[in-house]
C-alpha cells in the first residue's frame, strides 16, 4: 500500500476545493422562504393536507391518489404565489386531478368479448 506524501496531499486538497467551489457555482440551495401573510404557510398547507388525508378515508381511495395530491399540491405552492383563501380549492383540484389519473380504469379490449370469442381469435 502506497501512502501519499506532502505533495499528493497538497494535490488532493487543491482538488477538492476546486470541486467544491464548481458544485457551489453550479448547483443553487433550495432556500424556503418566509411566509408573508400574502403567502400559504407551512401551518395551512399542512392543516390541508391533513383535510385531503380524511378525503382520502372517506372516499376510500388508493394511497397513491393521496400521495400524488399532496405532491402536486406541493409544487403547484412551490412555483406560484398563491393566496390562503384560494389554498382549499387548489387542494380539491390537486386531489381531483390525481384521483383521475390513479383510481379510473384503464380501457381493456377484452370487456364484452366471451371466453369462446378470445379462443377463436387465438385459432385465426
Amino acid at each position: 500500500m502506497k501512502f501519499p506524501g506532502p505533495l499528493e496531499n497538497q494535490r488532493l486538497s487543491f482538488l477538492l476545493e476546486k470541486a467544491i467551489t464548481r458544485e457551489a457555482q453550479m448547483w443553487k440551495v433550495n432556500v424556503r422562504k418566509m411566509p408573508s401573510n400574502q403567502n400559504v404557510s407551512p401551518s395551512q398547507r399542512d392543516e390541508v393536507i391533513q383535510w385531503l388525508a380524511k378525503l382520502k378515508y372517506q372516499f376510500n381511495l388508493y394511497p397513491e391518489t393521496f400521495a400524488l395530491a399532496s405532491s402536486l399540491l406541493d409544487r403547484f405552492l412551490a412555483t406560484v404565489k398563491a393566496h390562503p383563501k384560494y389554498l382549499s380549492c387548489i387542494a380539491i383540484s390537486c386531489f381531483f386531478l390525481a384521483a383521475k389519473t390513479v383510481e379510473e380504469d384503464e380501457n381493456s379490449s377484452t370487456k364484452g368479448i366471451g371466453k369462446r370469442q378470445l379462443l377463436w381469435m387465438f385459432l385465426i
